[in-house]
């Protein structure tokens, strides 16, 4: 990432994808994504939630013709850095999507 926290687009696109194919189970109000940036020495995590509006960008761009690359629309409103606890103690459930 460069030192820029911008959570890239297509991780939009992956996560409201996610969201849809599991409306039971996920609402999209309680998920983040977390990134990590390695430097030389150190790693850095950084979390975001993606907004509502992002959803709607993600899900209405998730099968357009030629990729993420001719999605028109996504910005910085599409998501929202949230706080991020560190801790020895995980509670909860972790998922990793497949493929």
């Amino acid at each position: 990432q460069n030192g820029v926290q911008v959570l890239p687009a297509p991780d939009v696109i992956m996560h409201s994808g996610i969201i849809e194919d599991n409306k039971k189970s996920w609402s999209g109000q309680n998920e983040i994504i977390i990134t990590t940036s390695f430097t030389q020495g150190s790693c850095s995590l950084t979390a975001y939630r993606v907004t509502d509006s992002g959803l709607q960008w993600g899900m209405k761009n998730r099968n357009i013709v030629g990729g993420v690359a001719n999605a028109q629309g996504y910005s910085s409103s599409c998501y929202e850095k949230v706080q991020m606890l560190l801790s020895d103690r995980f509670q909860g459930f972790f998922m990793v999507p497949e493929g």
